[in-house]
This record gives structure tokens, sequence and C-alpha cells, in this order.
């Protein structure tokens, strides 16, 4: 039995040193999972502060989108005022100028009819002379 005892011996040695370099090699994995992890966790940070400050610049963004809109739609209501007053001044512009415009062709039609004027003043104060000198003043009757 001491040759039993002495291969027993020897098959554990041999499987302590096959353990060994099993150890040796999952300390070996262990520290470079470390790494990685340590890696892993240095890139994660780094694109956390990447998202936050995607998230601020589209926050800034969306804010300055909002405030041009806001500033957009009070430039368009104070346009459609000033239109609006525009139309009122062109409205009043041409009312005037078609009173103008009367009163240049009334004084025009005076002028040009004078004489016919003229003559009806002349019969309206000889209502008897219309009557009776008909040649005149011409034939009404």
């Amino acid at each position: 039995m001491p040759e039993d005892s002495n291969v027993k011996v020897a098959v554990l040695e041999q499987k302590v040193i096959d353990l060994k370099e099993i150890v040796l090699k999952l300390e070996e994995a262990i520290e470079r999972i470390s790494d990685v992890n340590s890696n892993i966790t240095k890139m994660l940070a780094v694109h956390e502060q990447r998202i936050n400050t995607n998230e601020e610049n589209s926050h800034n963004i969306f804010q300055k989108v909002w405030d041009l809109s806001e500033r957009q739609e009070a430039d368009k209501i104070e346009l459609i005022d000033k239109i609006a007053s525009v139309q009122t001044e062109v409205k009043t512009t041409r009312n005037k100028v078609a009173i103008a415009a009367a009163v240049v062709f009334f004084i025009g039609f005076v002028i040009q009819n004078a004489a016919f004027f003229e003559k009806l003043l002349e019969m309206g104060q000889d209502k008897k002379a219309l009557l009776t000198n008909s040649e005149k003043y011409g034939r009404l009757i």
C-alpha cells in the first residue's frame, strides 16, 4: 500500500500543479475583467456626460425655437395691424381723391358751360322776359 499512497500523493501533486495553473489563469482573467470593467465605467461616464450635454443643447435649441416662434407671432400680429392701418389710409385717400375729382369735374363742367349757366341766371332774373321775348332766350315752350 505504500506504493499506492505514493501514487496517490503523486497524483495529488500533479492535480495541485494543474490547479495552480488554473488559479493563475483565473487570476489573470479576473485582472483583465477588472481592467475592462474600469474602462467600461470610464466610457459610461463619458457617454453620460455627452448625453447630459446633448440634453442641455436640445433644451437650449427648443427654447430658442420657442422664443423665435413667439417673436414671429408677435411680428405677424404687428404686420397685420400695419396692413390694416395702411388699408384704412388707402381707403381714406381714395375717398378724398374721388371727392376732389368730383369737385374738379364739377368746376370744369361749370367753366365749360359758363355761357349756359349765365343764360340760366338771366332767365331766372327775368321770368316775364322769358315768356314774352323768346327770340333772346330761345323758345322754351
